[in-house]
């Protein structure tokens, strides 16, 4: 085909419009003129002007955007469309109505965050509270995450709040958590680990509590036993309670004054209690305490004397 001039001479076939290696150099000008043609003429039609050459239905307002929030298949999207490039921010706008992918900014108070469903920051009504809300959406609007960043507080600070929508419910606002020590307002909960966890899993109250509880602590469910009935010198007993317990022995002396008495009690081999007592010049008694781990083996021994009252607290 011949060297286009314009327009008008251009063919339908790509291939034709630039016949490969049988152009000479000269007249590539004329290629790259009728390309600027084309542009002013594509230019003209946008402001206004009608050209045969571009068909009307290019430009067809049908396939604009009739609205910011048009989700029509295929329409051509406008400045602000779905929140991109658009200036300032609603109020009083229902965040449950946002059922397309949109990013939006809504200013407004308490009150505000109330009615039009927006996350609850528990500030004074008199407070403005600034979301900037990311919604993103299923082609059927049927499901839906939508996060919400408060931008602007009396009190600065970066908090998000995360939801979704199946059908037509939509949960409950949930607030994330950021990684640089955040403070928590309200009751912060978190759930309860294993009794016996050792980690770096968080521990609440009923963890702390049930562990304190478990402990094995001198006291902690126990009560004092009179075991004298049960119990003899130089006889070995297991403290098999699961948990420690503590002994008392009291003795007396069988020897005459003068002479001393000797009270001991031995826990794994090792004397935990010694009590001498001296009578002098009357027959006095003795005393001895210890503490027995649990699993542990213990006795008692007297010289000079017998055991009187054995009490366990256990």
């Amino acid at each position: 085909m011949p060297v286009p001039s314009s327009i008008a001479d251009l063919s339908t076939s790509a291939g034709s419009n630039s016949p490969a290696g049988t152009e000479a150099p000269s007249t590539l000008d004329n290629y790259q003129r009728a390309h600027a043609a084309f542009i002013a003429q594509l230019r003209a039609v946008i402001g206004g002007a009608t050209d045969a050459n571009i068909p009307s239905a290019w430009l067809d307002s049908s396939d604009k955007q009739t609205s910011t929030t048009d989700i029509t298949a295929g329409a051509l999207m406008s400045v602000g469309a779905f929140g991109l490039g658009i200036s300032g921010s609603y109020t009083t706008l229902n965040l449950n109505t946002l059922d397309y992918t949109c990013f939006v900014n809504v200013y407004g108070t308490e009150a505000d965050a109330a009615t039009y469903n927006w996350p609850q920051t528990g500030l004074v009504s008199t407070t403005p509270v600034h979301y900037a809300v990311t919604t993103v959406a299923a082609p059927t609007g049927n499901r839906i995450a939508q996060y919400a960043t408060e931008c602007y507080e009396t009190v600065p600070g970066v908090r998000t709040w995360v939801r979704s929508k199946h059908d037509t419910v939509w949960t409950a606002w949930v607030e994330l958590c950021i990684t640089v020590s955040p403070a928590l307002t309200g009751i912060p909960t978190a759930p309860t680990a294993s009794a016996g966890t050792n980690t770096t899993q968080l521990a609440n109250t009923a963890f702390v509590k049930a562990a304190v509880d478990d402990a094995p602590m001198v006291g902690v469910g126990q009560t004092w036993q009179d075991v004298s009935g049960s119990r003899s010198e130089s006889t070995n007993y297991t403290n098999s309670t699961g948990r420690p317990i503590q002994v008392n022995i009291n003795s007396s002396s069988t020897v005459a004054a003068g002479s001393v008495t000797i009270l001991s009690i031995t826990v794994d081999g090792v004397v935990a209690a010694y009590c001498p007592s001296y009578t002098g010049n009357t027959t006095h008694g003795g005393f001895a305490s210890v503490i027995v781990p649990n699993g542990s083996v213990y006795s008692a021994a007297i010289s000079n004397g017998n055991i009187g009252k054995w009490v366990e607290l256990r």
